[in-house]
């Protein structure tokens, strides 16, 4: 196996290159078709060198039709030793002659006729003996596998030949791709060492692209990211490709299905449509450039158009539609990735650059050596493989450096946008502690001529100024209520308050709730009960925050009850955790009710709602903020069911316990 089997495009690109230097194939002079002797020394032979062709255009012609004289005089020498018809439709016969001489008295000798691009649809070998009598040999990528002689991705014939005898050979190929015809005679032992050292070079280049496909298909299963999508299919189009002409998928991987290798210019066509979004993904181009990305995009439009087709034409049409389709695409991206490098600053473009421009390179020394002016070695020979796989390392390096480098600018934008976070925090917490701060200088300054005022009150009262004095004492405990809620909602959001648990009895303490509420009740003329279901005598908790909590809510309660009444039930829940209860406090008005669009409010501080009680009460709208900011210190809940005009219910909940621990 060569470079010139592994891809069927670049015989099209190295016309390119040979048109774009004004060179040209000449056409070397043929020896006389006199036989050619070989020798038990003979190790390897070119036979294009000594053989002449025939174009059959109608693919008629049988093979003892060809010793007919009109036939025979057609036969033309081939071209510079190698038989290279591009997508010919025609079938090319080869003939030449051996002469097999021992110089040691060997009786026979054994040797291999390889062609060696598997890509060929029919190849048939028709050796004539002595007799005349001529034996057929048959392969191609159209039969299955196991027919071959020998099991190998190219075409090998094991031939037989006699001391003193000359052997005729005719060679019948037809196929529907890229007519390439490398000839060869080898000796056994010859061609195993060639082929040991062929495989290690496949073999490596094979492993480099699986790897590359594995390793950038799991980056993407991890990030998401749509370029290393787009390599991917890159990757594993080129390999199925390479796997199909290069005969290494009909060997190992599809031998019973011969018409997967008709599928090459598929995958030549999807390499090129992922190259294209590749680069535009990879560049940016969306972002960067939009003349260029339009340019990218009609590219993409026509290789999506060429890729249905490439399955339903026949091989030899759809290279060529292949061909229009990727050759453009090369020096198109190895040039936008130099422009991106040298003038958009853009450092893995020169990754990109050098990636492309090593295939491009690689495309070039083989075409030199094509046209002689290289030597044909191990190098040269198999420059194209090599190139690709260091074209398939640098576009993943590039990738890695591209991503690398968004990650770290999302990094920095995160670091910067934690910062941001951060000052604003400060700035938050530091009003927080100017309110807090503000709250308590401010209660505490007006509390003292609170009770200055208080206590002159009550120094004054006499009987004709009763009245009088009553409604400013009145008015003076209204403002002292709004002192003491301000105080407290300062203390809990500073942070000083803690939950203390002390034993309590809950029939005594409503009732204490009960009675401190009563004047004010009997004042508006509404009833005030109070109930308890089934309670241990004992409670543990924090009672002093838990019937602040209630005293809250009760006052609110009264405060928008105009008729009937209000009413406390305490009742208990088991609790998961033995030697606890949950405690649930229920309170009922007969008041106005809550418009349920409203409901969300009622616990904000400083909000107060939107009805002719509220205008009218006093207060700033703290009680319920307080409430339930206690009963979360407590890891209570609090919460409200209400329906327009027919008045409330708050139920309070806490888990206390039933025994001290």
């Amino acid at each position: 196996m060569h470079g010139s089997h592994f891809i069927q495009p670049i015989k099209w690109l190295a016309g390119v290159f040979l048109l774009a230097f004004g060179l040209f194939p000449q056409v070397m002079a043929h020896p006389s078709l006199e036989p050619t002797v070989i020798t038990e020394n003979t190790e390897k032979l070119n036979l294009a060198m000594i053989a002449e062709y025939l174009e059959d255009t109608r693919g008629v012609l049988r093979v003892d039709e060809l010793e007919k004289p009109e036939y025979s005089s057609q036969f033309k020498p081939v071209e510079r030793g190698a038989l290279n018809s591009g997508t010919s439709q025609s079938v090319i016969w080869l003939r030449f002659d051996l002469k097999y001489i021992s110089y040691v008295g060997e009786e026979s000798g054994e040797w291999l006729i390889e062609v060696a691009y598997p890509a060929l649809d029919l190849v048939t070998l028709y050796l004539m003996d002595f007799d005349g009598v001529f034996h057929v040999y048959n392969s191609g990528d159209k039969y299955p596998f196991d027919i071959r002689a020998v099991a190998h991705p190219s075409f090998i014939f094991p031939i037989e030949m006699y001391n003193g005898d000359t052997t005729h050979f005719y060679l019948r190929v037809e196929t529907t791709g890229s007519m390439q015809i490398p000839v060869k005679l080898w000796s056994p032992l010859a061609y195993l060492e060639q082929s040991n050292r062929a495989d290690t070079l496949y073999g490596a280049i094979y492993g480099i692209l699986l790897v590359m496909l594995f390793y950038n298909l799991m980056l993407f299963i991890r990030i998401r990211e749509h370029s290393y999508f787009y390599y991917v299919i890159y990757i594993a189009g080129f390999l199925l490709y390479l796997l199909s002409i290069n005969g290494t998928g009909m060997a190992h991987f599809w031998p019973d299905y011969p018409m997967i290798n008709s599928g090459a210019p598929f995958f030549m066509s999807i390499t090129g449509v992922s190259g294209v979004l590749f680069a535009q993904s990879f560049l940016k181009l969306s972002e960067k450039s939009a003349v260029i990305n339009r340019f990218y995009t009609a590219m993409l439009m026509a290789g999506l158009l060429i890729v249905p087709f490439t399955l339903i034409t026949h091989n030899g049409l759809a290279s060529r539609l292949v061909m229009i389709q990727v050759l453009p695409t090369l020096p198109v991206m190895m040039l936008t990735g130099l422009y991106f490098w040298l003038f958009k600053g853009d450092r893995p473009a020169r990754l990109f650059f050098l990636a492309f421009a090593t295939f491009l390179l690689g495309i070039g020394i083989y075409s030199l050596m094509l046209l002689g002016l290289l030597p044909s070695n191990a190098l040269t020979r198999n420059i194209i493989p090599i190139g690709l796989s260091i074209e398939v390392t640098l576009l993943s390096l590039a990738l890695a450096g591209r991503i690398r480098g968004v990650r770290e600018n999302r990094v920095m934008e995160e670091q910067k946008a934690k910062q941001e976070v951060d000052k604003t925090n400060q700035r938050l917490l530091e009003a927080g502690r100017l309110k807090d701060e503000f709250l308590s200088a401010v209660s505490r300054e007006l509390k003292i001529p609170l009770n200055e005022i208080k206590q002159t009150l009550e120094q004054i009262e006499s009987d004709g100024q009763k009245d009088l004095i009553k409604a400013a004492k009145g008015s003076v405990r209204n403002m002292s209520g709004i002192i003491n809620n301000l105080l407290s909602l300062s203390e809990i959001q500073s942070g000083s308050v803690s939950v203390k648990n002390s034993p309590f009895n809950i029939r005594r303490q409503l009732k204490i709730l009960e009675d401190q509420f009563r004047p004010a009740c009997v004042k508006k003329g509404l009833s005030i009960n109070t109930s308890v279901h089934d309670m241990p005598e004992t409670l543990y908790g924090d009672s002093q925050k838990l019937f602040k909590a209630l005293s809250l809510v009760l006052e609110n309660a009264i405060k928008y009850t105009e008729k009937g009444g209000v009413s406390l039930a305490a009742s208990t829940r088991p609790h998961e955790q033995s030697g606890k209860i949950r405690l649930q406090v229920c309170i009922d008005d007969t008041g106005i009710g809550i418009d349920p669009s409203s409901g969300r409010d009622i616990f904000q501080a400083f909000q107060k709602l939107d009805n002719d009680a509220d205008k009218k009460s006093a207060g700033p709208g703290l009680g319920l903020t307080i409430c339930r900011q206690l009963m979360h210190m407590m890891g209570g809940t609090v919460s409200f069911s209400s329906q327009s005009e027919r008045g409330t219910r708050f139920e309070l909940s806490v888990t206390c316990l039933v025994e001290s621990h």
